[in-house]
């Protein structure tokens, strides 16, 4: 990955030249007001030299100081992007000030104002799954720089190792949900509507999809959201063989049709067991293609964002797909 290196933009420099001349602009009026000249020749100092000639010597050591300190906010300021993420420079010799991991960064956004979009400069905002955001201020072509970062971000974690295999139920409960963790209360039952539901299938099938789509992950079926024990007892009231060997058949009859029968390789089940309570550990290991889920007659592109599985837009797919498989 090559490092860029990003400036302000020029017209940044050029807006705030026209600001200082505005400013100035606006000091003679300021002296009649306040009638500093009459002032001035009432003391000692006007018999020494003219108000005019002092008037124009702090004007203009004024005027060179406040252009001199616009044009090094301008001029020293740097953004850079390297193969881990994006750093501040504020000039040479300073160190880089990390803002952000491109693995870290959940989505990138442009803001621009009137000015910004006539002279195509304009600010790139990264969020963070921490929930900060950063922003790279006043650089050219915003938009393009966005689709960079964007193309950074799922290169760099196409490069990452995959999530690591198997681990014990009760250490998946212990952490949490993750990005590489996520909890599911059943697979069909309705706990709202206390009925089977199967167009629960959905929301399990997403996520494994975006887990493969990504870097694998561990689902757990029958664990609520705060990492309660449920169990998959109430999923199979509505097989004809309420057993784990009828709920697996289910699950793979759902997958197959979802996501593909050619993809149940990436997938393993455990079936693990607590005070009569049973939870299938499912582990989707990381695809090598592309994985679309179908679903409602059309299929749908989902990847693994913090701890939530994400749709992408066609263009967003496209950018994904190239840099996360770029053998196809």
């Amino acid at each position: 990955m090559q490092k860029k290196v990003l400036h302000p933009s020029p017209f940044v420099f050029l807006k705030n030249l026209i600001l200082i001349e505005l400013a100035f602009a606006l000091i003679p009026p300021l002296l009649l007001f306040f009638n500093v000249s009459e002032r001035y020749e009432a003391t000692s100092i006007a018999d020494v030299a003219p108000f005019a000639l002092l008037w124009t010597l702090f004007i203009t050591v004024l005027q060179i100081v406040a252009v001199s300190l616009a044009f090094l906010a301008w001029y020293l300021p740097r953004y850079v992007m390297d193969e881990e993420g994006v750093y501040f420079q504020r000039g040479p010799g300073r160190a880089l000030k990390k803002m952000a991991d491109f693995t870290a960064i959940q989505a990138v956004r442009v803001e621009q104002g009137p000015l910004g979009r006539r002279m195509g400069y304009g600010h790139v905002l990264l969020e963070l799954s921490s929930h900060q955001t950063f922003k790279i201020k006043d650089i050219d072509d915003p938009s393009a720089i966005g689709d960079q970062i964007e193309a950074r971000v799922q290169q760099a974690l196409a490069k990452q190792d995959t999530v690591a295999p198997q681990k014990r139920v009760s250490e998946l409960l212990k952490e949490g949900e993750s990005q590489y963790t996520e909890f599911k209360s059943s697979l069909m039952w309705d706990y709202r509507q206390k009925r089977i539901n199967k167009k629960l299938y959905g929301p399990v099938m997403k996520s494994l999809a975006a887990f493969m789509n990504s870097r694998g992950g561990h689902l757990l079926i029958g664990v609520d959201d705060e990492g309660r024990i449920l169990g998959i007892e109430a999923d199979m009231q509505g097989l004809r063989k309420p057993n784990v060997d009828g709920w697996e058949n289910a699950f793979n009859q759902a997958f197959n049709k979802m996501i593909g029968v050619e993809y149940r390789r990436l997938i393993d089940l455990e079936f693990y067991e607590e005070d009569a309570k049973t939870v299938c550990h499912v582990y989707a290991r990381p695809s090598n293609r592309p994985i679309f889920l179908k679903e409602n007659n059309s299929e749908k592109f989902y990847v693994r964002a913090g701890n939530a599985s994400q749709p992408l837009t066609f263009s967003q797919a496209v950018r994904y797909i190239q840099a996360r498989f770029p053998d196809l």
